[in-house]
This record gives structure tokens, C-alpha cells and sequence, in this order.
């Protein structure tokens, strides 16, 4: 956490039942309202991946930054046009690959700059997980 923020808007969730615990928290039903907000300056793109460029655009042009959950678009180009109006726009844009931030590549970059393994000629990481979500015993 962040020490200097604070979580002001949430959209479309009404699932959250902390977000009443938020002392300056708001739920804000609609996404043009949430991006009218002057208190709010970045935004977490979570909507299905069919709606990432039109939520990001829509977010960048009101003047926020973005966060978006992964696949930030569904075509290269798409993700292009987002980059450019973010550029254009002076806003910060990533795309919310969380996996990025996990302890254990901090741990590993930190072996790499330190050469603690060794000088490194080829690396292939992958990330993954059992889960049985979605199994139906058939």
C-alpha cells in the first residue's frame, strides 16, 4: 500500500463490502461519472478484455492514469492507439501484470545484479499454477 494514496472510487462493484470501511471512499455506478471526478488520478481497468481500448481511451482523454488488467487490447494495434494516447496525453499507462511485482522476482533480479548464480546466457521463466477452477467432476 501506498502510503500517500488513498482508494476513492470504486465502479460498478457492489460485491466489495469493504469499501464501506473506506472513510472517503465513493461507489460511483457509471464509468462517465467516475471520470469526472477532479479527485481521482488513476484509474484500474478491469473490465472484460473486449472493453480494455474503449476504457482506456475514455480514461486517458479525461485526463487519468491507467492501470489495465492484461491483455491491455486485443490487437497490436489496439494497444498502439492506447500507447499514442497516452503519449499524446502525458498520462501514465501499464498494463497489470501483477506477476511482475511478486517477491520472488525481486529475490531473482537481485541474484542476477549481484551475479550471485553465475552470468546468466539464456533464461526462460514461466509462471503458473494448479487450480481446479472450472473442473466439473463429469
Amino acid at each position: 500500500m501506498v502510503k500517500s494514496c488513498v482508494l476513492l472510487l470504486l465502479c460498478r462493484n457492489t460485491r466489495l463490502d469493504w469499501r464501506t470501511k473506506i472513510s472517503r471512499s465513493k461507489n460511483i455506478p457509471f464509468l462517465p461519472e467516475l471520470l469526472s471526478d477532479q479527485e481521482l488520478d488513476i484509474v484500474y481497468i478491469c473490465t472484460t478484455n473486449n472493453l480494455h481500448k474503449e476504457n482506456v481511451l475514455r480514461a486517458l482523454e479525461a485526463g487519468k492514469h491507467v492501470l489495465c488488467e492484461k491483455p491491455m487490447g486485443i490487437s497490436k494495434m489496439d494497444v498502439e492507439h492506447m500507447i499514442n494516447v497516452a503519449k499524446m496525453q502525458g498520462r501514465f499507462l501499464l498494463e497489470g501484470m501483477w506477476t511482475r511485482f511478486l517477491p520472488a522476482y525481486k529475490h531473482f533480479k537481485q541474484l542476477l545484479f549481484e551475479q550471485a548464480i553465475g552470468t546468466i546466457n539464456f533464461l526462460r521463466v514461466d509462471f503458473g499454477f494448479f487450480s481446479d477452477w472450472g473442473l466439473r467432476e463429469g
